[in-house]
Formats: C-alpha cells, sequence, structure tokens
C-alpha cells in the first residue's frame, strides 16, 4: 500500500467520484473520496496525499477554500482543480490561490491523465526539495555546533583528564568502606559521564573518521552484539537473524552506526522483547535492518530523531549526538538510513549501503547463519550455547 499514488477526489456529484475512480487501476492507485472540503480537510490532516483534485462549487466549504487549507497542512500536496468555467482569466486566478492546474467541464480521459501524471511529477519534484531544504537547514546546524563542540571540547578535555587522574589516585590510597572513598567513587562516575560526552562532542565535531576497511556483515553485526550479551543471557531478549549472505562486505565504519541503533533498541526493551537484524541484497546494494517490538516512536519525534542533541532519554541517560553521527556515517559511505515506526508495534531502522562487489569474507561462515554462540556473547572458554539457552533463535 505505501508504494500506491494515493490520490483524493473532492466533489458532490457522485459520478464525478465514481468516474475518477474507475479511470485508475488500483494496482498503482489508492483513491479516496471526499463530498466537500471539510471533509476533504479532516482527511488531508489525518493522511498524506499526492494530488488532491477537487471540485470548486460545494456546500460547506468551496473548492478555493480547501486549495487554500491543504497548501497550508501540505505543500508537496499537489491541488487540481475542477470547474465549469473555461476563461484563462479563472484559471489564473485558479493558480494564483495555489491549484496547480485546471480542468474544465466537460473534460476528456485523455486530458484527465495528463494533467494528474503532471501533477505527480510537480509533487515528486516538491518532496525533494523540501527534503533538500531539510537537510540543507540541519547541514548548516551540524557546521555551527561543530565549531563549537570542537572547541568546547578540547577546552574541557585538558583539566578533565587531570581531574580523572587525581581521583583515581585519591581511590587507589583509601581504605574500602571509607565515607570520603564512596564520595569519589560517585565523583568519578559522573567524571566518566563527563568523558563519554566530551568524546561524542569530538566525534561529532571530526564528522567521525571513517573506518573503511571492509567486514562482513555477519561478523560486524556479531561484534555489535558482543557489549550487550548480558541482556540476551538473562533471557529477556530474543535475537532473531534473518540474513540473505553473511559474507557480504560493508565498510568498517558501519559497526558503530549497529552498534548505535542495537544500543536504542535494547533501550527500548527494559522489560525483555524480540530484536529482529535482517540483511538482504542485490547486484547494486546492501540493506540491514534492526527491528524491535517496543513502544515505537511517535510521528512528531520521529522527524526530529537524526537532529544533532535531540533526544527522548532521561537526563544523564544520552546526548542525541548517537543518530546524528550514524547518519552521517552512512550518508558519506553513499547510503541513506531510514526509519519506519509505529506507535505500540515497534521501530525499524534500515541501513542501505552500495554493495562493495570486491569485498568477500576472508573467511567461511557458517552456513546455517551467524554462530549464534559467538554472536549471543559466549564467554571465551566457555561451552557453545544454544538458542534455548540464550534467548536467541535463528531464521
Amino acid at each position: 500500500m505505501e508504494d500506491l499514488i494515493h490520490l483524493l477526489i473532492v466533489d458532490d456529484d457522485e459520478a464525478i467520484r465514481s468516474f475518477f475512480k474507475e479511470i485508475f487501476p488500483e494496482d498503482r492507485y489508492r483513491i479516496d473520496c471526499a463530498t466537500n472540503g471539510e471533509e476533504a480537510t479532516k482527511m488531508v490532516m489525518q493522511s498524506t496525499y499526492d494530488v488532491v483534485v477537487t471540485d470548486l462549487c460545494m456546500p460547506k466549504m468551496d473548492g478555493i477554500r480547501l486549495i487554500k487549507e491543504i497548501r497550508k497542512l501540505d505543500p508537496t500536496t499537489v491541488p487540481v482543480a475542477i470547474t465549469g468555467f473555461g476563461t484563462i482569466k479563472d484559471a489564473v486566478s485558479l493558480m494564483k490561490t495555489g491549484a496547480f492546474d485546471v480542468l474544465t467541464k466537460p473534460f476528456g480521459l485523455d486530458e484527465i491523465q495528463i494533467t494528474i501524471e503532471k501533477a505527480l511529477r510537480h509533487h515528486e519534484l516538491a518532496r525533494k526539495n523540501r527534503e533538500l531544504e531539510r537537510k540543507l537547514k540541519i547541514s548548516e546546524k551540524l557546521a555551527a555546533i561543530g565549531k563549537l563542540a570542537a572547541g568546547v571540547a578540547h577546552e574541557i578535555n585538558n583539566p578533565l583528564d587531570g581531574v580523572i587522574r587525581f581521583v583515581n589516585l585519591s581511590l587507589m590510597h583509601l581504605d574500602e568502606g571509607s565515607v570520603i572513598r564512596e564520595y569519589l567513587s560517585d565523583v568519578r562516575t559522573g567524571l566518566d559521564r563527563i568523558a563519554g560526552i566530551v568524546q561524542s562532542l569530538l566525534d561529532f565535531s571530526r564528522s567521525i573518521v571513517l573506518e573503511t576497511d571492509p567486514q562482513a556483515i555477519g561478523d560486524m553485526v556479531r561484534e555489535a552484539l558482543n557489549p550487550f550479551r548480558h541482556q540476551v543471557h538473562e533471557g529477556k531478549v530474543k535475537i532473531v537473524f534473518e540474513f540473505e549472505d553473511n559474507e557480504v562486505e560493508v565498510p568498517g565504519g558501519t559497526l558503530h552506526v549497529i552498534t548505535n541503533i542495537v544500543k536504542n533498541a535494547l533501550d527500548e526493551l527494559p522489560e525483555g522483547g524480540e530484536l529482529v537484524i535482517r540483511s538482504s541484497s542485490d547486484e547494486n546494494s546492501l540493506a540491514v535492518s534492526v527491528s524491535d517490538n517496543g513502544p515505537g516512536i511517535p510521528e512528531d519525534i520521529r522527524e526530529k530523531i537524526f537532529e544533532p542533541f535531540f533526544t527522548t532519554k532521561k537526563i544523564g541517560k544520552g546526548t542525541g549526538l548517537g543518530l546524528s553521527i550514524c547518519q552521517q556515517i552512512v550518508e558519506k559511505q553513499g547510503g541513506s538510513l531510514r526509519v519506519d515506526s509505529e506507535v505500540g508495534r515497534g521501530t525499524t531502522f534500515t541501513i542501505t549501503l552500495p554493495r562493495n562487489e570486491a569485498g568477500k569474507a576472508s573467511r567461511q561462515i557458517e552456513s546455517d547463519g551467524i554462530a549464534l554462540a559467538e554472536v549471543c556473547g559466549a564467554a571465551e572458554g566457555s561451552e557453545p550455547q544454544t538458542s534455548e539457552s540464550t534467548g536467541c533463535r535463528d531464521k
């Protein structure tokens, strides 16, 4: 359904609405209908439309008011007007109101189809333009913040390093159980957090020096999961793998991205849940997705999660730089990072990268998927564990 072209037909004449439904095939178009401008406005507020075709003379709210409302609600939606007036003056007036084009009654099938195709091309250009404007604003913000972050981080780093050294030295000379030792331990915890934030600022300001040495995606996922093996061993989170090819290689910097996304997903599953990691590829690209069945991300927040310093985590739990840095890494590798989420159903992050045909793993990975004992972080020297003992299962 997501790939279908979404049209809204607004007309109080049932024959017109039925006619539009008949001429646009269901395998390519999704057609919604409204009988007046008021009804159509509510539908535009609740859904996204590529093109809205509206009559001008309707009860409750006419087409001109509807077109103005559409332009306010979603500038990328393209309004097309239907009118019985055929003068050039009226057409120009309608276009000044915000209509992309005007269909004059009676209109033929070819005229409708040509007009809708032109409107769809305009919609795609408007959508791309809006996305470019959004990225430009973020880039400008990143550049300004990056310069500030670099200066602040370097100024903090030197004195912070000295303070941490002296705290550690003091702890070495204090007896266990000492009240002062307890206080200093709390101080060190706070200092470690500050050090982590400073490192995030430095990473951000440098826009990440990418690791370009390729790594097999199977090995990379295993390494990304390793820091979180305790959550898996506790049986709280079940991990599912759906890999087409463990051997295909991706740039080493992708490890940072996958690790960060896995960490965020696990943070959303404190009471347990399921984490699904998939990979698929074709001749040109490789896609890696990480899905959780957590609470999901509301739409108003979803649009901001890649902005620097935006975070929904509690104070002390996140800096809001992780996903911003991840997006920079993926885009520098010529790929894209996308999020899909539904409140109450979970979230999926998808990394899409150009495929490196020259890259093949130097060693054979198990043919039935990643070695689960290793992926789930079996302790070095311990007996391999099965999916039953770790909470993982392989698909």
